[in-house]
């Protein structure tokens, strides 16, 4: 079972919760970017959609890992 933020409140919250400053990921948006965006609404719209179908996309299931050598 799939489970994420269904109202516009939860996302506010949830977009709260997210620390900034972090390298982007996948997707090339950082935590910042989406919470000076005003996209709450669309992402609102999109946690529902993977929480009704039960699936996440296999997108954001990727992740590049990069080694840092000291």
């Amino acid at each position: 079972m799939v489970e994420g933020p269904r109202s516009e409140e939860e996302v506010k919250r949830a977009l709260k919760e997210m620390k900034s400053g972090k390298v982007l990921g996948p997707t090339g948006m950082t935590s910042d970017l989406m919470k000076g965006a005003g996209i709450t609404g669309e992402l609102t719209k999109v946690s529902s959609k993977i929480v009704d179908e039960g699936e996440i996309p296999i997108e954001w299931k990727n992740s590049v890992t990069v080694p840092v050598y000291k």
